[in-house]
């Protein structure tokens, strides 16, 4: 398969405020246009509303055609950039173990908590790169990339 982009945003969504995940996805995107750095963002083609809180209470169909349409886009990245790595979700977790184990990719964690050493699970050891803010992990990126 082509690689088409170099990072997916990863990133935990539900039971969060949409506002805050269109702002913090928002604010990685125009970092990696400031950069030179291709994307997908899996929240970039999904209706959130901004002022009410993500739920995936959906049919089991349409969680299947989220979870083939990341996949798909997943493999066509070169780097996973987890911007909630502080914070676990099951479709993160898969899509961290997707990139890890079937595609061997390198995982960038935007983590605060674990860059600070306050917090450490198996995301923490297996990670290629943890950072406390979003510019410094994709500017880690862009340097691995070069």
């Amino acid at each position: 398969m082509k690689l088409k982009y170099d990072v997916y945003l990863a990133g935990s969504m539900n039971g969060r405020l949409g506002r805050d995940v269109l702002d913090e996805r928002h604010q990685a995107k125009k970092i990696c246009k400031s950069l030179g750095l291709t994307y997908y963002d899996p929240a970039g083609d999904e209706v959130i509303n901004p002022n009410a809180v993500i739920d995936t209470a959906m049919t089991r169909a349409k969680m299947a055609f989220f979870v083939r349409k990341d996949f798909r886009n997943l493999d066509k990245c070169r780097m996973l950039v987890h911007l909630t790595g502080d914070k676990s979700s099951s479709g993160s977790a898969w899509e961290m173990g997707r990139a890890y184990y079937k595609l061997r990719r390198p995982i960038v964690l935007v983590a605060p908590r674990m860059y600070d050493k306050h917090h450490t699970n198996f995301t923490t050891i297996l990670a290629t790169k943890i950072c406390p803010t979003q510019l410094t992990a994709l500017r880690w990126v862009k340097r691995k990339l070069k």
